[in-house]
Protein backbone atom coordinates (compact mmCIF):
# COMPACT_ATOMS: atom_id res chain seq x y z
CA UNK A 1 0.00 0.00 0.00
CA UNK A 2 2.81 2.39 0.61
CA UNK A 3 4.54 1.42 -2.30
CA UNK A 4 1.24 2.63 -4.61
CA UNK A 5 0.88 5.83 -1.99
CA UNK A 6 4.59 6.65 -3.19
CA UNK A 7 3.84 6.38 -7.10
CA UNK A 8 0.52 8.82 -7.02
CA UNK A 9 3.05 11.41 -7.23
CA UNK A 10 4.94 10.02 -10.40
CA UNK A 11 1.71 8.76 -12.05
CA UNK A 12 0.11 12.34 -11.95
CA UNK A 13 3.35 13.69 -13.16
CA UNK A 14 2.58 11.11 -16.05
CA UNK A 15 -1.07 12.55 -16.51
CA UNK A 16 0.36 15.93 -16.86
CA UNK A 17 3.31 15.27 -19.81
CA UNK A 18 0.53 12.88 -21.59
CA UNK A 19 -1.75 15.77 -21.71
CA UNK A 20 0.80 18.02 -23.02
CA UNK A 21 2.05 15.91 -25.15
CA UNK A 22 -1.66 14.31 -26.73
CA UNK A 23 -2.30 18.61 -27.39
CA UNK A 24 1.07 19.24 -28.92
CA UNK A 25 0.48 16.40 -31.19
CA UNK A 26 -3.27 17.33 -32.11
CA UNK A 27 -2.09 20.83 -32.76
CA UNK A 28 -4.45 22.41 -30.03
CA UNK A 29 -1.16 23.62 -28.26
CA UNK A 30 1.68 25.12 -29.89
CA UNK A 31 4.02 27.37 -27.49
CA UNK A 32 6.16 28.20 -30.80
CA UNK A 33 3.10 30.42 -32.05
CA UNK A 34 3.39 32.23 -28.93
CA UNK A 35 7.23 33.26 -28.96
CA UNK A 36 6.88 34.53 -32.76
CA UNK A 37 4.32 37.06 -31.42
CA UNK A 38 4.94 38.26 -27.81
CA UNK A 39 7.31 41.15 -28.15
CA UNK A 40 10.14 41.64 -25.25
CA UNK A 41 7.83 44.56 -24.39
CA UNK A 42 5.07 42.33 -23.85
CA UNK A 43 7.11 39.46 -22.20
CA UNK A 44 8.37 42.05 -19.39
CA UNK A 45 5.11 42.97 -18.60
CA UNK A 46 3.65 39.85 -18.26
CA UNK A 47 6.47 39.04 -15.82
CA UNK A 48 5.61 42.24 -13.73
CA UNK A 49 1.83 41.25 -13.60
CA UNK A 50 2.35 37.75 -12.75
CA UNK A 51 4.86 38.95 -9.93
CA UNK A 52 2.05 41.36 -8.83
CA UNK A 53 0.00 39.11 -8.30
CA UNK A 54 2.17 37.14 -6.12
CA UNK A 55 2.90 40.01 -4.12
CA UNK A 56 -0.88 40.70 -3.30
CA UNK A 57 -1.74 37.03 -2.76
CA UNK A 58 1.31 38.01 0.27
CA UNK A 59 -0.15 41.08 0.97
CA UNK A 60 -3.77 39.78 1.61
CA UNK A 61 -2.14 36.38 3.87
CA UNK A 62 -0.60 39.04 5.98
CA UNK A 63 -3.40 40.97 6.08
CA UNK A 64 -5.19 38.08 7.32
CA UNK A 65 -2.80 37.17 9.62
CA UNK A 66 -1.79 39.74 11.30
CA UNK A 67 -6.02 40.34 11.84
CA UNK A 68 -5.66 36.89 14.11
CA UNK A 69 -2.46 38.74 15.80
CA UNK A 70 0.32 36.94 14.24
CA UNK A 71 3.55 39.40 13.72
CA UNK A 72 5.02 38.37 11.21
CA UNK A 73 6.64 41.02 8.40
CA UNK A 74 5.50 41.02 5.30
CA UNK A 75 9.17 40.11 4.25
CA UNK A 76 8.64 36.81 6.17
CA UNK A 77 5.36 36.40 4.55
CA UNK A 78 6.10 36.92 0.57
CA UNK A 79 8.94 34.34 1.43
CA UNK A 80 6.35 31.72 2.75
CA UNK A 81 4.28 32.72 -0.57
CA UNK A 82 7.31 31.82 -2.88
CA UNK A 83 7.68 28.57 -0.96
CA UNK A 84 4.13 27.64 -1.24
CA UNK A 85 4.13 28.28 -4.71
CA UNK A 86 7.36 26.48 -5.45
CA UNK A 87 5.53 23.17 -3.57
CA UNK A 88 2.61 23.90 -5.95
CA UNK A 89 4.32 22.63 -8.54
CA UNK A 90 6.14 19.76 -6.70
CA UNK A 91 2.71 18.42 -5.15
CA UNK A 92 -0.02 17.73 -7.79
CA UNK A 93 -2.46 20.56 -7.29
CA UNK A 94 -2.67 24.05 -5.73
CA UNK A 95 -2.87 22.70 -2.05
CA UNK A 96 0.46 21.20 -1.47
CA UNK A 97 1.75 25.17 -1.34
CA UNK A 98 -0.66 25.91 1.51
CA UNK A 99 0.24 22.82 3.83
CA UNK A 100 3.97 23.88 3.67
CA UNK A 101 3.45 27.17 4.66
CA UNK A 102 0.93 26.15 7.51
CA UNK A 103 3.72 23.63 8.35
CA UNK A 104 6.25 26.83 8.91
CA UNK A 105 3.32 28.87 10.30
CA UNK A 106 2.70 26.49 12.83
CA UNK A 107 6.78 25.75 13.81
CA UNK A 108 6.71 29.59 14.59
CA UNK A 109 3.60 29.64 16.33
CA UNK A 110 3.09 26.49 17.92
CA UNK A 111 0.53 27.72 20.65
CA UNK A 112 -1.97 29.22 17.90
CA UNK A 113 -2.03 26.52 15.31
CA UNK A 114 -5.63 26.64 14.73
CA UNK A 115 -5.40 30.62 14.32
CA UNK A 116 -2.41 29.67 11.84
CA UNK A 117 -5.06 27.04 9.87
CA UNK A 118 -7.78 29.44 9.94
CA UNK A 119 -5.84 32.43 8.28
CA UNK A 120 -4.69 29.52 5.28
CA UNK A 121 -8.95 28.29 5.11
CA UNK A 122 -9.95 32.00 4.83
CA UNK A 123 -7.57 32.74 2.44
CA UNK A 124 -8.51 30.42 0.18
CA UNK A 125 -12.07 31.39 0.80
CA UNK A 126 -11.94 34.74 0.16
CA UNK A 127 -9.62 33.85 -3.17
CA UNK A 128 -12.57 31.34 -4.50
CA UNK A 129 -15.38 34.05 -3.35
CA UNK A 130 -13.72 36.48 -5.57
CA UNK A 131 -13.58 34.42 -8.58
CA UNK A 132 -17.36 33.69 -8.23
CA UNK A 133 -17.95 37.07 -7.71
CA UNK A 134 -15.68 38.46 -11.03
CA UNK A 135 -17.20 35.78 -12.98
CA UNK A 136 -21.03 36.62 -11.93
CA UNK A 137 -20.27 40.41 -12.65
CA UNK A 138 -18.86 39.54 -16.21
CA UNK A 139 -22.25 38.61 -17.57
CA UNK A 140 -23.62 42.20 -18.05
CA UNK A 141 -20.74 42.96 -20.34
CA UNK A 142 -20.96 40.14 -22.20
CA UNK A 143 -24.59 38.78 -21.39
CA UNK A 144 -25.60 38.05 -25.05
CA UNK A 145 -22.17 36.10 -26.12
CA UNK A 146 -23.39 33.57 -22.90
CA UNK A 147 -27.06 33.27 -23.25
CA UNK A 148 -26.68 32.88 -27.41
CA UNK A 149 -24.40 29.71 -26.21
CA UNK A 150 -25.97 26.69 -24.32
CA UNK A 151 -23.12 25.46 -22.83
CA UNK A 152 -21.17 29.37 -21.26
CA UNK A 153 -25.20 29.56 -20.30
CA UNK A 154 -25.64 26.78 -18.22
CA UNK A 155 -22.28 27.46 -16.86
CA UNK A 156 -23.09 31.10 -16.13
CA UNK A 157 -26.41 29.96 -14.22
CA UNK A 158 -24.19 27.51 -12.48
CA UNK A 159 -21.83 30.15 -10.86
CA UNK A 160 -24.55 32.04 -10.04
CA UNK A 161 -26.39 29.27 -7.89
CA UNK A 162 -23.29 28.58 -6.23
CA UNK A 163 -21.90 32.23 -5.83
CA UNK A 164 -25.72 32.59 -3.84
CA UNK A 165 -25.02 29.60 -2.13
CA UNK A 166 -21.38 30.63 -1.25
CA UNK A 167 -22.49 33.92 -0.06
CA UNK A 168 -24.93 32.49 2.09
CA UNK A 169 -23.05 29.76 3.75
CA UNK A 170 -20.13 32.81 4.46
CA UNK A 171 -22.65 35.29 6.02
CA UNK A 172 -23.89 32.17 8.16
CA UNK A 173 -20.62 31.61 9.01
CA UNK A 174 -19.84 35.29 10.49
CA UNK A 175 -23.36 35.23 12.06
CA UNK A 176 -22.67 34.87 16.28
CA UNK A 177 -26.25 33.97 16.73
CA UNK A 178 -26.19 31.02 14.52
CA UNK A 179 -22.35 30.10 15.95
CA UNK A 180 -23.47 30.08 19.34
CA UNK A 181 -26.65 27.91 18.64
CA UNK A 182 -24.08 25.02 18.07
CA UNK A 183 -26.38 23.98 15.39
CA UNK A 184 -23.29 23.04 12.95
CA UNK A 185 -21.27 21.60 16.12
CA UNK A 186 -24.47 19.14 16.95
CA UNK A 187 -25.47 17.91 13.41
CA UNK A 188 -22.15 17.67 11.54
CA UNK A 189 -19.50 17.02 14.70
CA UNK A 190 -20.15 13.23 14.39
CA UNK A 191 -20.26 12.45 11.36
CA UNK A 192 -17.53 11.10 8.32
CA UNK A 193 -15.48 14.15 7.52
CA UNK A 194 -17.71 16.20 10.09
CA UNK A 195 -14.69 17.23 12.03
CA UNK A 196 -12.96 18.89 8.82
CA UNK A 197 -16.65 20.56 8.37
CA UNK A 198 -16.89 21.92 11.75
CA UNK A 199 -13.39 23.42 11.96
CA UNK A 200 -13.83 25.04 8.57
CA UNK A 201 -16.98 26.48 9.97
CA UNK A 202 -14.68 27.61 13.11
CA UNK A 203 -12.21 29.16 10.92
CA UNK A 204 -14.92 31.46 8.83
CA UNK A 205 -16.24 32.22 12.22
CA UNK A 206 -13.02 33.63 13.52
CA UNK A 207 -13.29 36.34 11.81
CA UNK A 208 -16.91 37.40 12.41
CA UNK A 209 -15.44 40.60 14.20
CA UNK A 210 -12.91 41.22 11.70
CA UNK A 211 -15.17 42.60 8.56
CA UNK A 212 -12.67 45.33 7.95
CA UNK A 213 -9.94 43.27 7.57
CA UNK A 214 -12.44 41.05 5.76
CA UNK A 215 -13.12 44.01 3.38
CA UNK A 216 -9.66 45.23 2.64
CA UNK A 217 -8.89 41.56 1.91
CA UNK A 218 -11.38 40.91 -0.82
CA UNK A 219 -10.48 44.26 -2.56
CA UNK A 220 -6.84 43.03 -2.69
CA UNK A 221 -8.34 39.51 -4.48
CA UNK A 222 -9.85 41.63 -7.23
CA UNK A 223 -7.27 43.56 -7.82
CA UNK A 224 -5.00 40.12 -7.47
CA UNK A 225 -7.53 38.45 -10.40
CA UNK A 226 -7.24 41.57 -12.22
CA UNK A 227 -3.67 40.86 -12.78
CA UNK A 228 -4.38 37.47 -14.16
CA UNK A 229 -7.24 38.67 -16.68
CA UNK A 230 -4.82 41.47 -18.15
CA UNK A 231 -2.58 39.17 -18.42
CA UNK A 232 -4.46 37.40 -20.64
CA UNK A 233 -5.52 40.08 -22.04
CA UNK A 234 -2.38 41.13 -23.29
CA UNK A 235 -1.28 37.61 -24.61
CA UNK A 236 -4.16 37.84 -26.75
CA UNK A 237 -3.40 40.95 -28.16
CA UNK A 238 -0.27 39.82 -29.19
CA UNK A 239 -1.40 36.95 -31.09
CA UNK A 240 -3.63 39.36 -32.67
CA UNK A 241 -7.21 37.95 -30.90
CA UNK A 242 -9.82 40.56 -30.16
CA UNK A 243 -11.76 40.16 -27.07
CA UNK A 244 -13.68 42.43 -24.98
CA UNK A 245 -12.21 42.72 -21.40
CA UNK A 246 -15.34 40.86 -20.19
CA UNK A 247 -14.76 37.93 -21.53
CA UNK A 248 -11.78 37.21 -20.13
CA UNK A 249 -13.51 38.34 -16.54
CA UNK A 250 -15.76 35.53 -17.39
CA UNK A 251 -13.18 32.62 -18.66
CA UNK A 252 -9.86 33.44 -17.11
CA UNK A 253 -11.05 32.64 -13.11
CA UNK A 254 -13.27 29.65 -14.73
CA UNK A 255 -9.75 28.47 -16.35
CA UNK A 256 -7.67 28.89 -12.68
CA UNK A 257 -10.58 26.95 -10.80
CA UNK A 258 -10.28 24.06 -13.25
CA UNK A 259 -6.58 24.45 -12.74
CA UNK A 260 -6.63 24.47 -9.20
CA UNK A 261 -8.31 20.97 -9.16
CA UNK A 262 -5.46 18.30 -7.07
CA UNK A 263 -4.72 16.35 -10.51
CA UNK A 264 -1.36 17.20 -11.50
CA UNK A 265 1.51 19.51 -10.34
CA UNK A 266 0.83 22.86 -10.78
CA UNK A 267 -1.99 22.54 -12.83
CA UNK A 268 0.24 21.65 -15.53
CA UNK A 269 -1.67 19.55 -18.22
CA UNK A 270 -5.70 20.49 -16.61
CA UNK A 271 -4.70 24.02 -17.37
CA UNK A 272 -4.18 23.58 -20.66
CA UNK A 273 -7.34 21.26 -21.46
CA UNK A 274 -9.38 23.85 -19.32
CA UNK A 275 -8.15 27.12 -20.88
CA UNK A 276 -8.69 25.52 -24.48
CA UNK A 277 -12.25 24.19 -23.76
CA UNK A 278 -13.36 27.68 -22.42
CA UNK A 279 -11.49 30.29 -24.92
CA UNK A 280 -12.44 27.83 -27.92
CA UNK A 281 -16.39 27.13 -26.70
CA UNK A 282 -16.81 31.22 -26.19
CA UNK A 283 -14.67 31.74 -29.32
CA UNK A 284 -16.73 29.41 -31.62
CA UNK A 285 -13.24 28.31 -33.14
CA UNK A 286 -9.76 26.90 -32.16
CA UNK A 287 -7.84 28.90 -31.05
CA UNK A 288 -4.54 28.37 -28.90
CA UNK A 289 -4.70 31.27 -26.70
CA UNK A 290 -6.03 29.43 -23.41
CA UNK A 291 -3.46 26.99 -23.82
CA UNK A 292 -0.73 29.16 -24.60
CA UNK A 293 -1.80 32.28 -22.23
CA UNK A 294 -1.84 29.76 -19.48
CA UNK A 295 1.43 27.87 -20.28
CA UNK A 296 3.30 31.27 -20.38
CA UNK A 297 1.51 31.69 -17.02
CA UNK A 298 3.33 28.83 -15.47
CA UNK A 299 6.48 29.24 -16.38
CA UNK A 300 6.43 32.89 -15.57
CA UNK A 301 5.27 31.74 -11.64
CA UNK A 302 7.50 28.02 -11.96
CA UNK A 303 10.72 30.74 -12.15
CA UNK A 304 9.81 32.55 -9.66
CA UNK A 305 8.73 29.52 -7.49
CA UNK A 306 12.43 28.27 -7.93
CA UNK A 307 13.03 31.33 -5.77
CA UNK A 308 10.95 29.72 -3.09
CA UNK A 309 12.65 26.45 -3.60
CA UNK A 310 15.96 27.97 -2.97
CA UNK A 311 14.86 29.55 0.12
CA UNK A 312 13.49 26.02 1.28
CA UNK A 313 16.26 24.24 0.62
CA UNK A 314 18.44 26.93 2.33
CA UNK A 315 16.66 27.22 5.42
CA UNK A 316 17.09 24.83 8.06
CA UNK A 317 13.08 22.90 8.92
CA UNK A 318 13.67 23.62 12.28
CA UNK A 319 14.47 27.13 12.06
CA UNK A 320 11.76 29.89 11.28
CA UNK A 321 11.90 31.48 7.67
CA UNK A 322 13.36 34.63 8.07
Amino acid sequence: MRTKGNLVPFFKVGVAVLIIYIMIEKNLFNPEDLLKTITLSELFFCVVLVLLGIYLSALRWSLLLHGQGFNISMKNVFKLQLVGLFFNFVVPGGVGGDLVKGYYLVKQNDDRKFLAATSIVMDRLLGLWTIVLLVVASGPLIGNDIMENPKLSYTYRGVVIAGTIFTTMLLIGFSDRFYDSGWMFKKFGSLPYGKAVVESYAAVHAYCTKLTVIGKAVVLSIFLQISSIVFFYVVGNSMGINMSIGAYMFLVPLGFVASSLPITPGGIGIGQMAFFALFNTYLGTQSQLGPNSITLYQIICFVFGLGGGYIYLTTKQHEPIH
